[in-house]
């Protein structure tokens, strides 16, 4: 994809950002997208931006621990004991994990500590590395402030208005229910988000993964009008590479986006020809592997089934994308929505090994 024209459709905008290592001076695209959230339905979003970096650097050594790295940068930072704890991530944009990103466990005044969440540890000296934010609840929609989730009148259940799930990204195999909801209540400057949980926990620090969906659920009485989501931030322009799970016995659904603030067409998701995705042998049902599921958003409904399920027949780059309906059109140049939420079903593999899909413009 062309980035030029990808900067100019996007409408976006160079916001210049502090010198964040010591011989850098960086500047960064910064745009934003818009969803309507409708009422009585479930909307099926993620956030194509991050936060902007707080810190980029160079690997001058790995350490490996039980579960996880600890990486020392090549210019001593002089960090915070533990300033980055938890709610902070590292995304490589070099080696053999660019694109990655993993949480950060703990930081001393020299070196941050990952958890590898069960990834092999492929970080080398000289592999570039930003840190940034997550987003969390409380900063991609602050309570006070925000006007895509309704407030809620009290903790009781029958008072909630909006409500905000997170899908199951650790269970096995497919149809699997959100696993969390959340959502903001209290008077007017003292609201908070909280977990539709025992004690209704304050919440305002639950991570929003960047690489997958979350749904916003207008599904109450009182809600009779559209929202508008509308996050903004720093585009990522490197690669972003998105680990899906697969399993030995049966199909594995992994919730995701495409991190990307423009619609792109299937052709050009990299799905395929990162070896991510296993194309099917035919059109016929029985010989099809992975399937793309993609949420409608303009489709009114609760617990909303995929509208739309795609695969790919034959090898790359020769096959093509399909929709699975009667004829099985060809749908190379169907666009995916920035923002939307998708399923990829990964068909049965022999190890069970998570494949890697990475992803440029």
């Amino acid at each position: 994809m062309n980035t030029k024209a990808f900067l100019s459709s996007a409408v976006l905008s160079l916001a210049a950002l502090a010198p964040l290592h010591a011989q850098e001076a960086v500047t960064d695209p910064v745009g934003f997208n818009a969803v309507t959230c409708l009422p009585g339905s479930d909307t099926y979003v993620g956030v194509p931006f991050a936060q902007p970096k707080v810190y980029h650097g160079v690997v001058q050594s790995v350490q490996l621990g039980s579960g996880t790295l600890t990486i020392t940068p090549d210019v001593s930072p002089n960090w915070t004991l533990n300033q980055f704890q938890t709610l902070y991530m590292v995304r490589f944009i070099s080696g053999a994990r660019n694109g990655m990103f993993y949480q950060i466990a703990s930081n001393s005044a020299t070196s941050c500590t990952i958890d590898l969440a069960g990834d092999t540890a492929q970080i080398s000296p000289g592999d570039s590395f930003r840190i940034h934010p997550f987003w969390t609840l409380s900063t991609l929609f602050p309570p006070e402030t925000q006007t895509t989730i309704v407030p809620s009148a009290s903790t009781l259940a029958t008072a909630r208005r909006t409500v905000l799930l997170l899908p199951d990204l650790t269970g096995e195999g497919t149809n699997l229910a959100p696993t969390a909801s959340f959502y903001i209540a209290g008077a007017a400057g003292s609201r908070n988000w909280r977990r539709a949980a025992s004690g209704n926990p304050l919440a305002n620090d639950e991570i929003l993964y960047p690489d997958a969906y979350f749904i916003v659920r207008h599904n109450h009485a009182t809600i009779v009008n559209s929202t508008q989501f509308t996050p903004s931030g720093v585009v990522e322009i490197n690669q972003i590479t998105t680990p899906l799970a697969t399993r030995i016995n049966g199909p594995q659904d992994n919730f995701v986006t495409t991190s990307r603030p423009i619609p792109i067409r299937l052709a050009d998701l990299d799905l395929v020809s990162s070896g991510a995705f296993t194309p099917s042998a035919s059109t016929l049902a029985n010989a099809r592997r992975d399937t793309l599921l993609v949420y409608n958003n303009a489709a009114t409904g609760i617990n909303k089934a995929p509208t739309t399920v795609y695969y790919y027949v034959g090898t790359f780059p020769t096959g093509s994308w399909r929709r699975a309906v009667s004829g099985n059109p060809l749908a190379n140049d169907d666009l995916i929505q920035p923002s939307n939420g998708l399923i990829i079903r990964k068909f049965q593999t022999a190890t069970g090994a998570t494949q890697f899909w990475t992803h440029t413009y």
